[in-house]
């Protein structure tokens, strides 16, 4: 199967095996992948920066950091942790939507051929098939509705701001732009 990936700035599609289903989850294939032009092409961005770019951008948390791990490891095993790190193949993706395609034995109220959008950074990831935990999908009842259904995360995500504002269903709000 095919699926997306990050690795140093750069946006990949890699042949992977299908994940493994466990217990509490259900694996999906996947018909629509919601791409966030803000979230990814942020993290596409950040990720193509070089070391010395990544240190600086909030360099005295960094220094902290290094000096931490130098501290507790050495600093052969630092620089090791440092680049493993940057090396690191990275899947993308947050919100997609898809069939049942298999159920873990934990998992109540979906059922193979169910229609489902699903959440989660590592989870609903821009791949063929993924393997999402029960409490990251939801039923789609109109299984035509399955491309919008795929920016569910979005809704998701905004509904949070509003909970967390402290704002209620018909308040009013008014965003303002910083720069004003």
């Amino acid at each position: 199967m095919n699926q997306v990936f990050l690795k140093k700035g750069q946006v990949k599609l890699y042949q992977v095996d299908i994940p493994l289903l466990d217990q509490n989850s259900i694996l999906v294939r996947v018909d629509y992948s919601f791409i966030s032009s803000g979230t990814e092409f942020a993290t596409v961005a950040a990720s193509g920066k070089s070391i010395f770019e990544k240190a600086y951008s909030n360099l005295n948390q960094n220094i902290q950091k290094v000096t931490g791990a130098i501290k507790e490891n050495g600093l052969a095993a630092t620089f090791a942790l440092i680049r493993e790190k940057l090396d690191t193949v990275m899947p993308l993706g947050y919100s997609c939507s898809g069939q049942i395609i298999s159920v873990g034995k934990n998992v109540d109220g979906f059922f193979i051929g169910d229609y489902v959008a699903c959440a989660g950074s590592g989870h609903a990831n821009h791949a063929d098939v993924v393997v999402v935990p029960k409490n990251l999908a939801v039923k789609i009842q109109n299984h035509e509705m399955l491309k919008q259904c795929s920016l569910t995360t979005i809704g998701a995500i905004a509904l949070q701001g509003i909970h967390n504002a402290h704002h209620r269903h018909n308040d009013n709000v008014d965003k303002q732009n910083p720069a004003d």
